[in-house]
C-alpha cells in the first residue's frame, strides 16, 4: 500500500513520470532543553508560565517537564536583593532542577516567561541543544524522476494558482530530476544538506512548501 508521501508524489510529479521512490526513516529533529533551577514553591508556575510559551511539548502532550530536588549555594554582593539570606553571607537553599525541551521557534518566548516569573534577582539557567524524534508521524521520500521536469510546471502542480508569469527567468529555466517529500514534524528545513537542483516539498498539516536547492 503506498504511503501519503507515494500517493503526493503521484499526484504532483506524475506516476507515469516515477523511475525510483527511496524511503528514509523519520529524521531527527534538533531542539532545545532549558533548565532552570528554582524555588520548590515556584515549580509549578514557572512551569506553567514557560508551557504557556511552548516550552514543554512533546507530541500530543504539553507542559511536559522534569523535576529533581537538590541544593543550591550562593553569594551575592552589595548590588544583590537575595530572595534566601542576606547579601554577602554564603547562603544554601533548598532548590527544584526543572527542564523542559522547547523548539527554537519558541526559545526566546519560553526564556522571556521565565524571566518574568522567576522569584530570583539572578535566575541560573541553561540551554542544551538535543536531538529528537517523533515515535510516529510522517517521514522523507527521495523521487527519482524518469525525465527532468521544468520547476515551473511541478510549482504549478503543487499550488495551481501560483502566476507562472511573474516568477523569475532563472526559475523558469530550471529543470528537476530529483524530489524530496517531507511529511516530517522537524520544524526547520536545511537546504544546504543537500545538493544543488532539488525540489524540496515540505508538508505540514494541510500546507505544502516548496524549496529549491
Amino acid at each position: 500500500m503506498a504511503s501519503k508521501e507515494e500517493r503526493l508524489a503521484k499526484k504532483i510529479l506524475g506516476s507515469n513520470n516515477i523511475r525510483r521512490v527511496e524511503t528514509g526513516e523519520t529524521p531527527f529533529t534538533k531542539k532545545y532543553k532549558i533548565v532552570v533551577f528554582t524555588p520548590l514553591e515556584k515549580t509549578d508556575e514557572l512551569t506553567f508560565a514557560m508551557a504557556s510559551a511552548g516550552a514543554g511539548t512533546i507530541g500530543n502532550y504539553t507542559v511536559c517537564s522534569f523535576r529533581m530536588k537538590g541544593a543550591g549555594t550562593f553569594m551575592g554582593n552589595e548590588k544583590t536583593d537575595p530572595l534566601v539570606g542576606s547579601k554577602g553571607k554564603f547562603e544554601m537553599a533548598e532548590e527544584i532542577r526543572l527542564e523542559m525541551i522547547c523548539s527554537r521557534k519558541n526559545l526566546k518566548k519560553a526564556i522571556d516567561k521565565m524571566y518574568e516569573v522567576h522569584p530570583y534577582d539572578e535566575p541560573a539557567f541553561e540551554i542544551y541543544e538535543v536531538l529528537t524524534r517523533e515515535k510516529r508521524g510522517g517521514q522523507m521520500i527521495t523521487v527519482t524522476l524518469k525525465k527532468k521536469t521544468a520547476a515551473k510546471d511541478l510549482l504549478n502542480r503543487i499550488n495551481p494558482e501560483i502566476k507562472l508569469s511573474v516568477l523569475p527567468k532563472d526559475l523558469k529555466m530550471i529543470k528537476i530530476k530529483e524530489c524530496i517529500i517531507d511529511s516530517s514534524d522537524k520544524e526547520e528545513v536545511k537546504l544546504s544538506n543537500y545538493p544543488a537542483g532539488i525540489l524540496y516539498i515540505k508538508k505540514n498539516k494541510k500546507k505544502l512548501k516548496a524549496y529549491l536547492t
